[in-house]
């Protein structure tokens, strides 16, 4: 869940590094001015736990060399399922930490001290996490009975033109398709291969239907072939009732 806090916190940590970096290029216009740049894009971002989710859906994040925060390596199988209800963020992941593989659930934040300032350490829905996902690893993570749950920081792992896309997608001018500015940038090959993907979906789909359309016809004629069987003309044309 989000918590207004921490919006008053990321405003306050952007403010501070903005105004730093501005004091930064007043005294040295000349130096090290690719360095400001990317201080200031990084000022510029504003992330909420919905980007830390599209992040780990999607599998966006760096993943060369991946390793809790304690030095355990990670390779994930599977994101698991989003939940839109209460409870853990997204259920049925499957990972291997270690030399272990685990199937459970995974739990994202900002910071990882977001989990205690939402309670779920008391919260008996968030006992089976095996994966605490954060941008940021402010606190570690211990549960009642002792057991300190893997921690994985995204904060060096998400690029900042992968945020400036995202927010340009959620909050730029809206469009009737969101991306549609952005098909002039896609090859032409891979336009050709999304457009035969979507074809034969389409065609997949449409054959599904018209094989259950059917379906009541080709069960008479079965029926039709053993002794005694009934004609399947009404079953031919008898309308399809409407629900």
């Amino acid at each position: 869940m989000f918590d207004g806090t921490v919006i008053v916190h990321e405003i306050r940590n952007k403010i501070t590094i903005s105004m730093m970096a501005f004091i930064y290029i007043k005294l040295y216009p000349k130096i090290y001015f690719s360095k400001i740049l990317l201080i200031l894009i990084f000022s510029s971002m504003f992330f909420t736990e919905d980007f830390i989710h599209y992040i780990w859906k999607f599998r966006l994040f760096d993943r060369e060399n991946l390793q809790t925060t304690a030095g355990e390596t990670i390779e994930v199988f599977s994101a698991g399922l989003q939940n839109s209800d209460a409870g853990p963020d997204f259920h049925n992941a499957r990972l291997r930490i270690g030399d272990t593989t685990w199937a459970g659930n995974v739990e994202l934040h900002i910071n990882s001290s977001d989990w205690r300032k939402h309670n779920h350490t008391t919260d008996n829905a968030y006992n089976n996490i095996i994966l605490h996902v954060v941008y940021r690893d402010d606190e570690p993570l211990t549960m009642p009975d002792g057991r300190r749950v893997p921690t994985l920081e995204l904060y060096d792992r998400v690029s900042p033109e992968l945020y400036n896309r995202y927010h340009h997608l959620i909050y730029g001018k809206q469009q009737f398709i969101p991306c549609e500015g952005s098909i002039r940038f896609v090859d032409d090959i891979t336009l050709r291969n999304w457009l035969t993907r979507v074809l034969v979906e389409r065609l997949e789909k449409r054959s599904a239907a018209v094989t259950a359309a059917h379906a009541p016809l080709r069960r008479c004629r079965a029926r039709r072939r053993r002794p005694g069987g009934r004609d399947c003309s009404r079953a031919r044309s008898a309308p399809r009732r409407r629900p």
